[in-house]
């Protein structure tokens, strides 16, 4: 009997794979990236020239297009500034409304616009707390 090359456990003289741990024994290993039986001491795959250890994104396929130097890559910060900048003016218009709702109206049009102020807070406030969310996402994604 002989001993698994990995695992250490008792195998059969013919056996090509271990039961107990899965591993080959007839001194190859399958690449991870292509699925292909390479030899054990192999740096790169001959198949797919990947690290036959190390799963990569994009299994079995080679990236040959660049984009053209011209072409415009949007930036999602560029996105996410806007988004901001857009949430803090339509607030702070807001409130200018209702100064001079408050400042120039009748007793009508101030209690309209002690109502509008408060739920334009409460929308502004749950907008912030959207875009925070999406913010701190895409930072995160970024690392």
């Amino acid at each position: 009997m002989k001993k698994c090359s990995n695992c250490g456990s008792e195998l059969d003289d013919n056996a090509t794979f271990c039961p107990f741990c899965g591993a080959r024994q007839d001194g190859k290993i399958t690449c991870v990236n292509c699925g292909k039986a390479i030899d054990a001491n192999s740096k790169y795959c001959p198949f797919c020239g990947k690290d036959p250890k190390i799963k990569s994104n994009n299994a079995g396929y080679q990236n040959t297009y660049s984009s053209p130097s011209y072409q415009y890559q949007s930036n999602s910060n560029e996105v996410l500034h806007g988004t901001g900048i857009g949430v803090l003016i339509t607030f702070f218009l807001s409130i200018v409304g209702f100064v001079i709702c408050y400042c120039l109206g009748d007793y009508e049009c101030k209690q309209g616009a002690k109502i509008m102020l408060i739920i334009d807070i409460v929308i502004s406030a749950i907008i912030g707390i959207i875009y925070a969310i999406i913010v701190a996402t895409a930072v995160n994604a970024a690392y």
